[in-house]
């Protein structure tokens, strides 16, 4: 326990907070499903935007055969609005008419949300258009 001087009386008091060791802070997040589930999730989204960054500028220019131009105009927009505006949509969405982020509700709409994610994502390879690649990108 940490040691502080009480100024209004001159003496030294103990401090009422005492910190835990950091070898039990670890233990106990370790045994947390919901943040081991939690970091796992916030891994992988990091994984996958970074290489939809790192790459799909490349493709749309290489394969889809884009204008250098108006694949960074597309992209940063897309980059820019489609997770704002799901952000915000599903914050909404879920606050208002599912009860929040904790109930039961919730986490059938974000697998109904992820099962849409999927299909739109299947078909992105095979098609050899601009817009309509970064229509699925967006989405």
């Amino acid at each position: 326990m940490d040691n502080t001087f009480n100024k209004s009386k001159r003496t030294m008091v103990k401090d009422p907070v005492s910190a835990l060791p950091v070898q039990v802070i670890i233990f106990n997040l370790i045994k947390n499903p919901a943040y081991i589930f939690s970091v796992i999730a916030m891994t992988n989204i990091c994984f996958v935007v970074t290489g939809l960054q790192n790459w799909t500028t490349y493709y749309m220019t290489t394969v889809l055969k884009g204008e250098e131009q108006t694949v960074y105009l597309l992209f940063s927009g897309a980059a820019l609005t489609g997770p704002a505006i799901g952000g915000l949509s599903g914050g909404l969405l879920t606050s208002k008419y599912l009860g929040g982020y904790t109930s039961k509700k919730a986490i059938y709409f974000c697998f109904i949300t992820f099962l849409c994610l999927v299909a739109v994502s299947i078909p992105a390879p095979f098609i050899d258009n601009l817009w309509a690649f970064i229509a699925l990108i967006w989405l």
